[in-house]
């Protein structure tokens, strides 16, 4: 009771006085929903769609999960149970990609005809729509959040005031907005691969926002959300900012990966 009134003074959204409660659990059952109906999709359209509403569920539960363990865990301990989070993910890998030969070898059927698919790999997206939403549910009942006086208790520190410190905003806009230009007059211009439009357009934009920010800022403007997006970014703490760099070059890789795979395998070995 003390955090929601606290919450309430602070005006804080209705559902954001719930703490990640929502999250987990609207991207657990849209997810459970996705992996539901991708083996009966009737088109490749309808697969695509759902294959693309799996993705930002998992985004819309899982990334919070991240920030949760932050919480629950104290300084020295949360480089192990950030280790522990990705062995488990890791592990639901592969178990996932495993349950159709782990249900073939019990005996369902792997062989159906031409197009349709069969009950194996079915039953293994059932199983995983179960999984995802049964955890994802014992942990909204069974944890409960740490209040922001608990967590400063744990790590000594002091109340600290609730009011966000003035708002800030960085004089380089042009800069991105001119490098995103640059990059889209040379995608143009030499004819590369048209998806890098979308890193152009989105260095552009970024540009666009942070002079629009700045402009709010100077003239004293109320703030939003775009501004206090862009001043997080702008205060981001060291650790982050070495973060975010491994994460840019990691995340590259990853999507190498996921788009490449197939047809270098189907090439190669098949």
């Amino acid at each position: 009771m003390q955090v929601l009134d606290r919450r309430q003074a602070l005006k804080i959204p209705p559902l954001l006085r719930l703490g990640f409660r929502p999250f987990f659990l609207a991207g657990a059952i849209l997810a459970a929903a996705a992996l539901l109906g991708m083996p009966h999709a009737p088109a490749l359209l309808v697969a695509a769609v759902l294959l693309w509403l799996l993705d930002a569920s998992l985004n819309i539960s899982m990334e919070p999960f991240r920030a949760f363990v932050g919480d629950m865990t104290r300084e020295d301990q949360r480089a192990q149970g950030y280790a522990v989070q990705t062995m488990f993910i890791g592990a639901g890998a592969v178990l996932g990609s495993l349950a159709p030969f782990a249900l073939t070898a019990m005996g369902v059927p792997n062989t159906v005809t031409e197009g349709v698919i069969p009950p194996s790999v079915r039953y293994a997206f059932y199983l995983g729509a179960a999984a995802i939403f049964l955890a994802v549910l014992w942990t909204v009942l069974s944890v409960r959040e740490y209040s922001p006086e608990e967590m400063r208790a744990f790590s000594g520190e002091t109340a600290v005031s609730e009011e966000a410190g003035a708002p800030v905003a960085k004089a380089n806009g042009p800069y991105w907005l001119a490098a995103g230009v640059l990059l889209l007059a040379l995608i143009e211009r030499l004819q590369l691969d048209r998806q890098l439009y979308i890193l152009g357009g989105g260095l552009a934009l970024f540009g666009v926002a942070q002079i629009l920010n700045r402009l709010i800022v100077a003239r004293g403007g109320k703030a939003g959300a775009l501004t206090d997006i862009l001043s997080d970014i702008a205060d981001m703490p060291h650790a982050m900012r070495r973060l975010a760099v491994a994460q840019f070059f990691s995340w590259i890789a990853l999507f190498i990966m996921w788009i490449y795979t197939t047809p270098v395998v189907t090439q190669y070995v098949f």
